[in-house]
């Protein structure tokens, strides 16, 4: 080295130094910086200057401690080795024993899979089972309602052509209705002229009756308007809708001589034109007259109609007893009213049958024939009166024949 240089026995101490100490090995420090290291092959002497020291303190300071650390880091690191070491062997064990689960694990799955994997295996045969038979099913169906189609177009084509042949019988139906429509409206127009024409010459002849009488034909009402009860709501009446117009109107004007003609019946009913008495002979006219009890003129203003004692007397129309009784010179007597103003007396009578307020009708008895009152024998005196007037009642008598 450079630092360093081998003496060899030029120093006499060094020698003595040597004798002293052979065999020994030792190591000293000088002071002059001179160190002299004694082995087996002899004392070597080494110069060190101060910085080496220091130097080599350093570096020895330097190598013990890391020694030292050394050491402890392998003691630590020994330590830490065996905590690895232990953990490994733990997380060996564990993974022994994940790897058996995981094995066991592997085989349940797989066996599980196996049984899931056949059930799905089974359900698909079932399902392909019975979509075949699904299959087969609906073309069996299919197959039915073809055949039911194809029938119900054969029906529906035959009651096509059935309504179709209806259809052609109903259009000839309608037009031979419409034919014997036609028909009979003429038939019904014609008919409808012929009672119109019996109508009116039936009107005209109650109306003769009428003036025959002397009674106004204007008086008569329809039964509506005498206190009858009738009503309802008005409805229209359209029974000739398909008749022509002409038609209709005469329909109407004829129905309202009709309904005329009904009530001239009604009112013919009730005037007195009945002979009150049958098998009688008239022995005393009206009018003028000479008084068979004193001779003297007087005005009779009735009629007097002879006949045996044991005659019924009758009314001469219907009407309602006004008066039934005792009456001075007429004896016995009955007063009819018979409406429209006419009042009828029948006087002389040896019973009465009747009271006041009898409803009558034409013809019924009211009594019998006497000489009650002023008479001088069996007669009945009949007297008319219309709004109060005397009237001859012989014109109520020819009224009947003119009927």
């Amino acid at each position: 080295m450079r630092w360093a240089r081998r003496l060899s026995g030029r120093f006499a101490e060094l020698e003595r130094l040597r004798a002293g100490a052979k065999g020994q090995r030792r190591v000293t420090w000088l002071t002059e910086r001179l160190a002299l290291v004694r082995s087996s092959q002899g004392i070597v002497a080494i110069t060190v200057a101060p910085v080496w020291q220091l130097a080599a303190l350093s570096v020895g300071g330097v190598s013990l401690a890391a020694l030292i650390a050394g050491l402890s880091v392998a003691g630590i690191f020994q330590g830490a080795n065996e905590r690895q070491v232990r953990e490994n062997e733990r997380q060996a064990r564990e993974i022994v024993l994940l790897r058996g689960e995981m094995r066991a694990l592997a085989e349940r799955t797989t066996q599980a899979e196996h049984e899931r994997t056949v059930a799905l295996i089974e359900a698909g045969w079932r399902t392909v089972t019975e979509r075949d038979t699904m299959v087969a099913e609906t073309m069996t169906e299919q197959s039915r309602l073809a055949a039911e189609r194809d029938a119900a177009v054969e029906r529906a084509d035959a009651a096509l052509e059935q309504a179709n042949v209806d259809r052609r019988q109903l259009e000839q139906e309608r037009d031979r209705a419409r034919t014997e429509r036609d028909d009979l409206v003429n038939e019904v127009d014609v008919a409808l002229r012929e009672l119109d024409s019996e109508t009116r010459h039936t009107l005209a002849d109650i109306e003769k009756i009428f003036a025959a009488t002397g009674v106004d034909p204007r008086l008569a009402r329809p039964s509506s308007h005498r206190g009858e009860a009738r009503g309802g709501p008005y409805i229209p009446w359209q029974g000739f809708v398909a008749a022509s117009a002409e038609s209709a109107t005469r329909f109407e004007g004829m129905a309202r001589r009709l309904e005329r003609l009904k009530t001239l019946r009604d009112a013919l009913q009730q005037l007195p034109i009945i002979m009150p008495v049958t098998r009688a002979v008239l022995s005393g006219g009206f009018g003028f007259r000479f008084d068979p009890f004193n001779g003297v003129s007087a005005r009779h203003e009735g009629v007097d109609l002879r006949a045996t004692f044991d005659s019924t007397v009758y009314a001469s129309g219907a009407g309602t007893v006004i008066s039934a009784g005792w009456s001075g010179a007429f004896g016995n007597m009955v007063e009819i009213d018979h409406g429209f103003g006419v009042v009828t007396r029948y006087a002389h009578l040896s019973r009465i049958s009747v009271r006041v307020g009898d409803v009558l009708t034409s013809r019924q008895p009211i009594g019998v024939i006497g000489a009650t009152g002023r008479a001088t024998g069996a007669h009945l005196h009949y007297e008319i009166h219309v709004a109060g007037r005397a009237i001859d009642p012989i014109k109520f008598l020819h009224a009947a024949e003119v009927r």
